[in-house]
């Protein structure tokens, strides 16, 4: 979000979702935060993805656990 860009914020944000065995995603929850606005921003993204591939066990959907790291650098960013 451009306001944590001229803010600088920088960090991780590990999230934990579950994927159902019909791919969609839902109970997304911030494990680790780093920043309100990076929080809110990372489960903003991925409530908006489309469904996941789910996990198999003996040949059938299963619904899973993903634990997903979200990285934000501004090592190469420049809010113009």
């Amino acid at each position: 979000p451009p306001n944590c860009v001229r803010a600088k914020m920088e960090g991780t944000v590990e999230v934990i979702f579950i994927v159902a065995t019909d791919g969609s995603i839902h109970d997304i929850r911030v494990q680790k935060s780093v920043n309100p606005m990076l929080d809110h921003e990372v489960v903003r993204v991925i409530s908006l993805m489309p469904k996941w591939i789910p996990g198999h066990k003996y040949g059938h959907p299963i619904q899973s656990q993903v634990t997903l790291p979200v990285v934000f650098s501004l090592s190469d960013f420049s809010l113009k």
